[in-house]
C-alpha cells in the first residue's frame, strides 16, 4: 500500500534500452551507466507493478506491506 492505493509488485524489469542512447538536453551517450546496472543490479533497474485499488498517494507517502 502507498498512501491509499495498494500496489501490487511484480518482478524486476532488464533495463531498458534508454539507458544506451543520448537524452534530450544535451546528456551524451554513456555505456558505463548500462555497464554499472549490468555490475550492480543484474542488469534490472525497476520493478513491475499492478494497481489494485486506485487510490491517492503524495510524495513522502510510506510503502507499507499489507499484512505486516
Amino acid at each position: 500500500m502507498v498512501g491509499s492505493a495498494v500496489i501490487e509488485v511484480g518482478d524486476r524489469i532488464e533495463r531498458c534500452v534508454t539507458t544506451t542512447r543520448p537524452q534530450p538536453g544535451g546528456i551524451e551517450r554513456d555505456l558505463q551507466v548500462m555497464r554499472t546496472i549490468a555490475r550492480e543490479r543484474d542488469a534490472r533497474l525497476a520493478v513491475g507493478g499492478l494497481v489494485v485499488q486506485p487510490g491517492v498517494t503524495r510524495v513522502g507517502d510510506v510503502l507499507v506491506e499489507q499484512g505486516a
